[in-house]
């Protein structure tokens, strides 16, 4: 797993190829996000492989990875997340949210959160943290699935059950797991989401089993894999590198 802060590399910094995948259009601040959510990246994957890769956008946004690599990325406007993986049939996925958003979050949470879900936030100590909880989780959860499988899901598609954290250990994981007794999608039964509060966001972290059929040749091709080497660039000379990435043989929860 590899961060980097927006701002710590201007836009101008990326590979070309990367550059041009974002609209010219695009705000400054998406620039900003963008360009930190890259840089995360590329730390990620030098970690992992010896190289960096800086991801093009993919389907549904998603980044495409190298042959053999899965990722996630995550960004809120202040701080960039990646992680990576190389462990054969596993996928991962990650997300971020800042704690300043829970009060906001909750005020929409019948959006986030099935019925049964808003009767335990509501019986926990921090409800409002609860549910933050809740929403970045289930975006960790579906973006750990190929950009394909994603379509049609929404917040409510899943139910989490979790138990009361304990407020003794307020920097411990709380783990939230898909129901068994609740429909859900068949890649995620079963799927846990490891929750952590560091600093003031929220993080969350997945890994899916994903086992690769031999006759099935289009596996690669849903989990984005990107086979364009334009973006396998060097870093800019004057692009940031703290020794923080750390090399994994498979993707570590916060």
């Amino acid at each position: 797993m590899a961060h980097a802060t927006v701002g710590e590399l201007p836009f101008t910094g990326l590979p070309a190829a990367v550059r041009a995948a974002l609209p010219e259009y695009a705000a400054p601040r998406r620039r900003g996000t963008y360009a930190a959510g890259r840089l995360a990246a590329a730390r990620a994957t030098a970690a992992l492989t010896g190289a960096p890769h800086w991801p093009l956008p993919g389907e549904r946004g998603a980044p495409g990875w190298p042959a053999g690599v899965r990722g996630s990325l995550t960004h809120t406007d202040e701080l960039a997340l990646c992680a990576v993986t190389a462990a054969d049939g596993l996928a991962v996925g990650l997300d971020m949210e800042p704690l300043a958003s829970a009060d906001g979050l909750y005020a929409a949470r019948r959006y986030a959160a099935t019925p049964a879900e808003l009767d335990r936030a509501r019986a926990d100590a921090r409800p409002e943290l609860a549910v933050l909880r809740l929403f970045c989780a289930k975006e960790a959860l579906y973006k750990a699935l190929p950009a394909p499988r994603q379509e049609g899901l929404a917040f409510r598609s899943v139910t989490l059950e979790w138990p009361e954290p304990d407020p003794s250990a307020a920097d411990e994981p709380v783990l939230l797991s898909v129901s068994p007794a609740a429909p859900a999608p068949a890649a995620l039964r079963g799927a846990t989401a490891r929750c952590r509060v560091i600093g003031d966001h929220m993080v969350a972290a997945v890994t899916l089993t994903a086992p690769r059929p031999a006759y099935a040749p289009e596996y690669e091709y849903e989990y984005e894999t990107d086979a364009r080497h334009a973006a396998d660039a060097p870093y800019p000379a004057d692009a940031p590198y703290p020794a923080d990435a750390e090399r994994a043989p498979g993707a570590t929860a916060p």
